[in-house]
């Protein structure tokens, strides 16, 4: 009975679960902002591929995919 306190008692693990969780947590934020930051830099860079292409004599560059 009283190793079965003890192991209950034993928190001795608990801290490394914690950071554990908190790095898990702070890695899926930041993929999350990552992949936000992305799509809106390629939104831009696609806005001036088309700017360009509008300008006189403008051509697009080759290798674009545009």
């Amino acid at each position: 009975m009283r190793s079965i306190v003890n192991f209950i008692a034993d928190d001795r693990g608990a801290d490394i679960i914690e950071y554990a969780l908190l790095a898990g947590l702070v890695s899926l934020a930041a993929v999350a902002t990552l992949t936000n930051v992305g799509t809106s830099i390629k939104g831009i860079y696609g806005k001036i591929i088309e700017e360009l292409g509008k300008a006189p004599g403008g051509t697009l560059p080759t290798g674009t995919g545009g």
